[in-house]
């Protein structure tokens, strides 16, 4: 059993039996990483940062967990400066993998459609977790010509993706609920080419989305979750 807990932003916290997973730490009003490292002392701590934004990334995950054994896998656009220089980091560009991270954990970067790269994150129990950083479907663009090259963006990379990959068992994935059917279509697109058994939407903000219409829309097998409040966490169940 997974727990999943919400931060802000893109940012999470997933529990697992080998590891805690941290995605994209920026604030943390709920402090539900400290929670999960004070009832998980023994467990290893990856901090993922997907691209360089100051949404998604904050200096203050260097000073956090410094009673664990901890490491940073990092976007190779962060500039290595802002790094303090006795933390153990893994840079990482599209295509590289990483096989021996604590807790048994292996990682694989992906592109985007945005900057920076996705990531695949594999479990010591073969659970599959993919996290797509700034992977949108939908831009906030000007011009019809951009958005149709956009969302040609999307369709390759998941194509790329789902060549390699047939199903994953959580996919954190960015939707834009104010345009709701262009978010339904990003969301069933993925888990259509790429069989999701949990599909976790962020960057949600404060939309309170109707998710019994919304899981209607899912694809068969795939549970769509909607965190938008800082603390919020469900419990996934793997095989």
């Amino acid at each position: 059993m997974n727990r999943i807990t919400f931060m802000s932003q893109s940012g999470y916290v997933e529990i697992t039996d080998s590891a805690i997973l941290v995605f994209d730490y920026y604030t943390d009003p709920s402090h539900a990483l400290h929670k999960a490292l004070d009832n998980h002392p023994d467990l290893p701590v990856i901090f993922f940062v997907s691209h360089y934004h100051q949404r998604h990334l904050s200096n203050s995950m260097f000073e956090i967990a410094q009673s664990h054994k901890r490491v940073y896998v990092m976007s190779n656009d962060i500039l290595p400066q802002i790094v303090p220089g006795d933390l153990p980091v893994a840079g990482m560009s599209k295509g590289d993998v990483i096989e021996d991270l604590p807790g048994g954990i292996k990682v694989k970067a992906y592109g985007s459609t945005g900057p920076g790269v996705s990531f695949l994150v594999t479990t010591a129990d073969g659970t599959d977790i993919f996290y797509g950083g700034t992977i949108t479907g939908n831009a906030q663009v000007q011009t019809h010509n951009h958005k149709q090259s956009h969302t040609a963006d999307f369709e390759v990379l998941i194509n790329h993706i789902a060549s390699e990959v047939s199903d994953v068992d959580v996919a954190y994935l960015s939707v834009d609920f104010l345009q709701e059917q262009t978010a339904v279509d990003t969301l069933n697109r993925f888990a259509t080419h790429i069989h999701t058994g949990n599909m976790v939407a962020m960057n949600i903000g404060g939309t309170t989305p109707d998710a019994d219409k919304l899981q209607a829309q899912m694809p068969e097998g795939t549970l769509l979750h909607c965190l938008n409040r800082p603390g919020e966490s469900i419990d996934i169940a793997h095989d």
